[in-house]
């Protein structure tokens, strides 16, 4: 797929082959009411919350500079460039693209396999949701200028929208001649098998990516016609599971009027019927006590603990209780999309329900208990697996997540006073002092030897 996008000042993130050539974008002589174009008094409007704010920090940066003050001036800045690029996709959006954006005011209310469809219907992700490194951070990408080299280091820019973070991947947003990159610093190569992506060179792992992580493009090569078929294909089908799985969450309603989604719909409200086939075994659970979790649980804990050798006590007392102390299947976390007994997030749940697919040959079902146990014991063998590392040290980079390293315990002390307490040098922090913090935290000092 090429994408036709120019630049953020010209036909930003929409292919400007397919629209109609308007007086607008074929004279630059014509006289706007108030000396505005739409698509300008749109974009002044939009912006005009954050222009009021950066205008107002800018002003006490000069008079008193401080490294905070400008970390947020440039959060500001991305997120500026961010409702800029979006504004002017709504503006200049195809018909089709204005049916999947419809009652989508920003950025933040897009679903993952929104931007996905976007993409499909010649939206450019990389001038959406990229900053490239080293310029004004209101600056575009686009995957034209990617392809030819002339941007190499990234920002992304998903700003608040946590249906997205984890979930929309580098090979999503990147062109396919982009066969090796850096996240973070950690290299990987593209594949496009179970979930096209980049994988880590070294484990093999999924390189997910969260709002402001850094990429930077290693390697950019041709792409033949057989690869771009299987990579087409890779990312049809992932698009169809996404959306699908949006769908459910939308009460098997179709996202948008367009005729794919109407065909999806049958297929997500028949999913729904299933489960709820399913949940019907757990109708009369109460989750009152540990005790009556075990009795009502205890063999679906017992075969998945001995399939994957994972202490049964560890699993339930160290992480189930530490998560969820009502051992609730139906807990949401208010602060982030963390839900039922394991409180794994969204990205987290997608990716293990995607590696357990030809497993169980099933979607799992992220409100049914039993399948919350079997996905939070298989992430936990991942994470094991991932990291090298023992169960004890799992169960920490379970509730940590499996990339945590040194650039990530600032984050992670800012939320987690308990463990912060434990360190011990929390004033040059590391991810060794964080984990074994966290290990005094979580309880699972006793399984070091395990």
């Amino acid at each position: 797929m090429t994408s036709i996008i120019t630049s953020l000042e010209t036909e930003n993130s929409i292919d400007s082959k397919k629209i109609p050539k308007t007086v607008e974008s074929t004279s630059s002589k014509v006289v706007f009411p108030n000396g505005m174009s739409d698509a300008t008094r749109s974009l002044d409007k939009a912006t005009s919350p954050v222009r009021t704010e950066l205008a107002t920090l800018q002003g006490l940066q000069v008079m008193n500079p401080t490294e905070e003050r400008t970390r947020k001036i440039v959060d500001l800045e991305r997120q500026r460039g961010r409702i800029a690029r979006f504004s002017l996709l709504q503006t200049r959006a195809t018909s089709e693209q204005k049916e999947i954006l419809k009652e989508k005011d920003t950025l933040e209310k897009l679903k993952a396999s929104d931007i996905l469809l976007l993409k499909k219907k010649w939206v450019d992700l990389a001038n959406l949701l990229l900053v490239p490194v080293g310029t004004d951070p209101t600056k575009s990408t686009t995957r034209e200028f990617i392809e030819r080299g002339e941007h190499k280091n990234f920002i992304v820019n998903f700003g608040e929208n946590k249906n997205i973070n984890h979930i929309i991947g580098a090979g999503d947003v990147l062109p396919p001649t982009v066969s090796r990159v850096k996240i973070n610093g950690v290299e990987g190569e593209r594949k496009y098998t179970p979930r096209p992506g980049y994988y880590e060179l070294k484990t093999g792992g999924y390189l997910p990516i969260y709002d402001g992580d850094t990429i930077e493009v290693v390697k950019i090569g041709a792409v033949d016609e057989k690869g771009l078929q299987e990579a087409n294909e890779a990312q049809d089908k992932w698009l169809h599971e996404r959306r699908i799985e949006d769908m459910i969450d939308n009460d098997g309603k179709a996202l948008s009027g367009l005729p794919e989604d109407r065909k999806l719909e049958e297929e997500a409200q028949e999913e729904i019927k299933k489960q709820k086939e399913r949940q019907k075994k757990w109708e009369k659970y109460n989750p009152e006590s540990k005790k009556n979790f075990l009795e009502t649980f205890g063999e679906v804990l017992d075969r998945e603990t001995s399939k994957y050798g994972i202490p049964k006590d560890m699993l339930v007392n160290n992480l189930f209780e530490k998560e969820n102390r009502s051992f609730d299947p139906f807990i949401k976390n208010p602060e982030s999309s963390a839900y039922g007994l394991g409180q794994i997030t969204d990205g987290t749940w997608v990716d293990i329900s995607n590696r357990l697919r030809f497993t169980l040959w099933r979607r799992l079902d992220r409100n049914n208990p039993e399948d919350q146990i079997i996905a939070t014991c298989e992430y936990l063998n991942y994470v094991k697996n991932f990291r090298n590392c023992s169960w004890w040290e799992s169960i920490v980079y379970y509730h940590a997540g499996e990339h945590f390293g040194d650039k990530n315990v600032r984050a992670a002390m800012a939320v987690n006073a308990p463990i912060v307490a434990r360190m011990e040098n929390p004033k040059s922090p590391t991810a060794e002092d964080y984990v074994m913090a966290a290990a005094k935290y979580y309880g699972v000092t006793e399984y070091m030897s395990v």
